[in-house]
């Protein structure tokens, strides 16, 4: 997940047909990633990611403070070798099972598509 941050790739993974509800509080983040977005220490290009995301990244039930911050996590353009990947939720344990002996990793459920919100991806806490 490279350039366009997780917010602008997985917004070109719905192609504005469904929405998603980004579950925040599980995304892996490396120790102080947080803080450092909370501080501002930021790439320059997550500014431009920022206001692309405007149109389509809804603040869903963050406050203003963990909007912003997340909303830097979010759009920020680096990779840490990260892969997204859409799973049929009756294939999700299947694939996670597959994930934890293949790699030995522990995957990450972040969100799911809805057709509640087309096209929006909407940050909420839990």
């Amino acid at each position: 997940v490279t350039g366009f941050g997780l917010a602008g790739h997985l917004h070109e993974m719905t192609a504005d047909n469904v929405g998603v509800d980004l579950y925040c509080s599980m995304l892996p983040l490396f120790d102080g990633v947080y803080q450092l977005s909370a501080d501002f220490c930021r790439p320059g290009k997550t500014f431009q990611v920022i206001e692309w995301a405007h149109g389509y990244l809804d603040r869903g039930n963050l406050d203003d403070e963990d909007y912003q911050v997340i909303e830097g996590i979010v759009c920020d353009p680096q990779s840490s070798g990260g892969l997204l990947v859409a799973i049929p939720s009756e294939q999700a344990a299947h694939f996670e099972d597959l994930i934890k002996s293949g790699l030995g990793r522990e995957p990450s459920l972040i969100g799911c598509f809805t057709e509640a919100h087309p096209g929006v991806i909407r940050l909420l806490r839990g």
